[in-house]
C-alpha cells in the first residue's frame, strides 16, 4: 500500500459529541477485480500509539497495514 494523501481531522463527533482528532492517510493498491489501483482511505486516531509515525511518513511510502477482527487499523508499518 502506498500513501499518496494525508488530512488531518479535526472536528466533534455528532452521534457521540466528542472531539476526534487524527490523520486520513489515503492510499493505493493492487487489487485483481480493478483496472487501475484501488484506493482506500484509513483513520488514524491522534490518540493511538501509530499517530505520529504515520503522520512523519512523507507521501509516496510504502506500508503494511495490519486489521484487528473490528476492521480498525492495529498496526501499520512502514516498509520504504
Amino acid at each position: 500500500m502506498k500513501i499518496v494523501g494525508k488530512r488531518m481531522v479535526d472536528y466533534v463527533s455528532k452521534k457521540t459529541k466528542s472531539p476526534v482528532k487524527g490523520i486520513a492517510l489515503q492510499c493505493t493498491f493492487s487489487q485483481n477485480d480493478v483496472e487501475g489501483l484501488a484506493v482506500q482511505e484509513i483513520f488514524v486516531n491522534a490518540l493511538s500509539d501509530m499517530y505520529k509515525q504515520v503522520a512523519a511518513a512523507p507521501l509516496g511510502s510504502e506500508i503494511n497495514v495490519y486489521y484487528n477482527r473490528w476492521g480498525s487499523p492495529e498496526t501499520i508499518t512502514i516498509v520504504k
